[in-house]
């Protein structure tokens, strides 16, 4: 028969003949508790019986006396799995399918799925692969979109867009700087920086002049000081050279060395020559 723990509901299946016709005291293999179980009054005495045993059990009735019954154990039998049934008589097997419902525990996703889902329970969110993927989308936009800007911000870019077929034309593109010095001039007690050069057009266009961007650089090649100035002519025939000639007042005294570039900038009138 099936009995169950009248304390935590786990159920066993007890043989018959193992309860006698009295009943005994019976322990709960998981929580312990024990209790007196009574056999079931409607089940017959020979329940569990073979039926060839059943005949001969009826054959034998009248002739013996029934067993007296079973004294009450002092200690209580203990339930667990080993309980279910005696596998030396078939008809004593525990039934499979009852087995796995009782003892087999539930799975830890049956338990989880009716406890709030907590911060811990969350999966984090991929944030370093949607970084990454706006990364790889942003950058060759704004070298696509952008590359006019970067080319001017920072002209040596030009030759990477030159490389991947993509030029970009530059102020002062075609014309050639040549012949650049520097010196110092004292006028009284401000130190003026002298630059000239050249301007060179070789090819067999008539070109237009952009400004030029004087730099004062250290030692190092660090920038010190710069200032914008425009050559006399804006126009530059083909084949022409136009010189230029620009001061810068009060120079650093660690200025080292002069650049001279073209730029897209336009000078504030009065500072340039």
């Amino acid at each position: 028969m099936r009995v169950t723990c009248p304390n935590c509901g786990s159920k066993f299946k007890v043989p018959d003949k193992a309860l006698g016709t009295t009943g005994r005291k019976l322990k709960c293999g998981k929580c312990e508790h024990q209790w007196f179980q009574q056999p079931e009054a409607d089940a017959p005495a020979a329940a569990t019986e073979k039926p060839k045993a059943k005949a001969k059990a009826k054959s034998k009735a009248k002739a013996e006396p029934k067993p007296p019954p079973e004294p009450e154990a002092t200690e209580p039998d203990v339930l667990d799995s080993g309980d279910a049934g005696d596998p030396a008589d078939p008809s004593d097997a525990p039934d499979p399918a009852f087995e796995e419902e009782v003892f087999s525990a539930p799975p830890l996703g049956d338990v989880s799925r009716f406890r709030p889902r907590g911060k811990a329970d969350q999966k984090p969110k991929p944030i370093a692969l949607y970084l990454l993927l706006a990364i790889i989308v942003l950058i060759p936009t704004v070298l696509l979109l952008g590359r006019s800007t970067l080319v001017e911000s920072w002209p040596p870019i030009a030759l990477l867009y030159d490389k991947i077929g993509m030029h970009v034309a530059v102020d002062g593109e075609g014309l050639e700087l040549r012949n650049v010095f520097a010196q110092r001039r004292q006028e009284g007690t401000i130190t003026v920086l002298v630059v000239a050069g050249e301007i060179r057009n070789p090819s067999d266009q008539l070109m237009s002049l952009p400004a030029l961007r004087g730099s004062v650089l250290d030692a190092h090649g660090d920038e010190l000081q710069t200032w914008l100035f425009t050559p006399d002519s804006q126009i530059l025939p083909p084949g022409e050279v136009i010189t230029f000639t620009s001061e810068f007042p009060a120079p650093s005294e660690s200025a080292n060395q002069v650049h001279v570039a073209f730029t897209h900038e336009r000078p504030s009138a009065g500072l340039g020559y």
